[in-house]
């Protein structure tokens, strides 16, 4: 352990397993933070929506290379235009996801859609987004996702949707997720 005092009192201690501050932490420069970032624009692919009762990953093909940021310990791809971040990093860390999902119906017809996160193929219960779409293509529809998960060293994050009302796709026109560590 190192310790560093001021009088009789430690201020800061360094050992094996982290860091004790005893006072105020100033810092200049950066303090890095894990961080990726998926979008996509301008997309007319068709998310298949068959069965109301499942969720299926949302897809889209006009991502631009280059536009996807992510830290040395994330990565933003997009494996079968599915849209995945993922963590690689050597500790357990917590994310704030924030998702916005601009959508119209493939059909133009009215719907109820449900918004999941995924957490290595597996539905990550509090991310549930749920909104009617109009079926006015001219007006896509707009859904916002936020919020915290735990992520280790492999995992994988995506969203899912489904029709409740139908079994007809949807097509999402834009994404942007972003996942920050906090």
């Amino acid at each position: 352990d190192i310790t560093f005092e001021t009088g009789l009192q430690a201020r800061a201690v360094v050992s094996n397993t982290g860091m004790l501050i005893n006072d105020n932490l100033v810092v200049n420069g950066n303090i890095t933070k894990s961080y990726a970032f998926a979008n996509w624009g301008n997309n007319f692919l068709v998310t298949p929506l068959p069965n109301p009762a499942a969720y299926f990953p949302i897809v889209g093909n006009t991502q631009v290379v280059g536009n996807q940021m992510n830290s040395a310990d994330m990565s933003a791809s997009f494996i079968g235009n599915i849209p995945r971040i993922q963590y690689n990093g050597t500790v357990t860390k917590v994310f704030q996801i924030s998702a916005s999902i601009s959508s119209t119906m493939e059909d133009n017809s009215t719907g109820t859609i449900e918004y999941r996160l995924y957490k290595n193929n597996a539905i990550y219960q509090p991310s549930c987004v749920r909104l009617l779409m109009d079926g006015n293509s001219l007006d896509p529809s707009e859904a916002t996702m936020n919020t915290m998960i735990e992520l280790v060293s492999g995992d994988v994050i995506n969203i899912y949707a489904r029709n409740i009302s139908a079994n007809v796709g949807i097509i999402v026109t834009c994404l942007n997720m972003v996942c920050t560590q906090i």
